[in-house]
């Protein structure tokens, strides 16, 4: 049997879980994902081990989420069996199934060369909204609103390039009133394309978006390539 896999793409805080949680109950199989977290209450739906095995390819190349690389990275052929044996062990079964990971943006093209069927989706969220969810955390897992912003450009210059190369659906996280015609709808295509069950929104809570006002005093830069990906958005409706 020849599995179908959907990898899900997206900056952290951007709407990659709500995805992932969306697509899980439309009918994607998910496998072992993280179902709850201090800062996610409903989890990241990451699986831990893929995530790890991603946090290593970074960090043996001197990489990390804080700090990533400016291109894709190529994975050595060990790389490339490990990722498959993962893949074997969660997903053998299983005729449609996805994982997501903000960190696959980086890692992709390695993950591609271990999967026969791929389909891509991915998600993007105002700078300003990113930027503020990563600087509410506490401790030494809160970012800096200055570096806040340099990673949401970072990520989101990176997955447009990938989405130029592959061509996906991108959702717009935006707000409320408007996630019904940039995120749902959408994302109803993507699962019929699929042969899924529709979304039901279920997933979604609005009282666990803390972050409800963009503010406009962003670096130039963050605006101009978020305006660029509402515009590539928009193209796809």
């Amino acid at each position: 049997m020849e599995s179908k896999s959907v990898l899900v793409l997206g900056m952290h805080r951007s709407g990659t879980s709500l995805l992932t949680g969306s697509l899980e109950q439309a009918g994607l199989y998910l496998g072992s994902v993280t179902e709850k977290g201090l800062y996610n209450l409903k989890g990241s739906r990451e699986n831990v081990e893929i995530r790890k095995f991603n946090e290593r390819i970074l960090a043996d190349r001197n990489y990390s989420w804080r700090n990533p690389p400016k291109e894709s990275i190529p994975w050595t052929p060990v790389e490339i069996e490990t990722g498959k044996l993962l893949i074997k062990k969660y997903f053998s079964t299983q005729p449609l199934w996805g994982m997501k990971d903000p960190r696959l943006v980086w890692t992709l093209r390695g993950w591609i060369k271990t999967m026969k069927s791929v389909r891509l989706i991915g998600v993007f969220r105002h700078p300003s909204f990113v930027a503020a969810s990563l600087e509410a955390r506490k401790g030494n897992v809160s970012v800096p609103l200055e570096e806040g912003y340099r990673l949401w450009y970072l990520y989101n210059t990176k997955l447009v390039r990938l989405y130029n190369e592959f061509s996906f659906p991108l959702l717009h996280f935006s707000e409320e009133n408007q996630l019904q015609k940039s995120f749902f709808k959408p994302l109803e295509s993507f699962c019929e394309s699929l042969g899924l069950r529709q979304p039901v929104n279920q997933f979604f809570e609005a009282n666990l978006i803390n972050q409800k006002t963009a503010s406009v005093n962003i670096p130039e830069k963050c605006q101009n390539l978020y305006e660029k990906m509402v515009q590539l958005h928009h193209q796809d409706l």
